[in-house]
């Protein structure tokens, strides 16, 4: 708006101001000399949706007095939008580890809003993820929030038996080596000469015996199961759900909180 001074005398602006939802900034100053004018800029920042009114007042002396007011009136319309649960749906819902649960929210505009919303969700439970499919929306639609739980899962594992453990098949093996030596020192006469002969390679196979022992045929040898993914735990989980258009000090946002409970 333009504030002139149609007299032959400067016009002292002693303030002006503004009520509702409006704000203004001015080249005026403390005054307007004679024949000259003035700009006054006025912004609308709504803090409700619908139509608002304010009004800008000038305070000066246009009248030959101090305290004369002009009064300009104002008006706007606030838009905005709304985040709900869509009809047909429910803001809880109960799952296993394992499962998904989903929800179904609605944007609606007011004061004709017309612009994209984007999504966001946090409060997901460890070993889950949340997501909100599209990730960005106009007013009339219908988004999908979906919360993916995990399941408990295990690896199978080997234990390795203790280095030098004497298990069946060596205990075996010896016991029938040392039958076979003694049965052969009570039969033969060249038992001394031969058995010499035989010391190595029985030394050879009782060797054999032992290590195969170690390598996992001792006692203390066998598998077992480890947790791999412990899995989402149970309890009761708030998500939250953010709508957001714009951004900086101009952003729009709306959030919604959900109730997840793993059983």
């Amino acid at each position: 708006m333009t504030l002139s001074n149609t007299g032959n005398a400067a016009l002292t602006v002693a303030s002006l101001s503004t009520r509702g939802n409006f704000s203004q900034t001015n080249t005026c100053g403390t005054s307007v000399a004679a024949g000259g004018s003035c700009t006054i800029s006025v912004a609308f920042a709504p803090t409700s949706a619908g139509a608002l009114s304010g009004a800008l007042t000038i305070t000066d002396n246009s009248n030959g007095a101090a305290g004369s007011t002009q009064t300009v009136n104002l008006s706007g319309t606030g838009q905005d939008f709304t985040l709900g649960v869509a009809a047909g749906s429910q803001p809880t819902a109960s799952v296993s580890p394992g499962q998904t649960a989903t929800y179904t929210l609605s944007v609606a505009a007011e004061g004709g809003f017309n612009q994209n919303v984007n999504f966001s969700c946090t409060g997901a439970p460890s070993e889950a993820t949340c997501t909100v499919s599209p990730s960005s929306a106009v007013p009339g639609s219908s988004v999908t929030v979906s919360v993916a739980t995990t399941a408990q899962s295990s690896t199978l594992r080997r234990t390795p038996p203790p280095v030098g453990t004497t298990g069946p098949q060596a205990l075996l093996a010896l016991a029938a080596l040392m039958a076979g030596i003694a049965w052969f020192c009570r039969t033969s006469k060249l038992a001394g000469a031969r058995l010499r002969r035989l010391i190595p390679p029985l030394a050879a196979a009782l060797t054999l015996a032992l290590a195969l022992t170690a390598c996992g045929g001792g006692e203390g040898g066998g598998s077992g199961t480890s947790p791999s993914n412990p899995g989402t735990p149970a309890g009761s989980y708030a998500i939250t759900v953010t709508a957001t258009q714009g951004s900086g000090s101009s952003a729009v946002s709306h959030s919604m909180a959900l109730t997840l409970t793993v059983s």
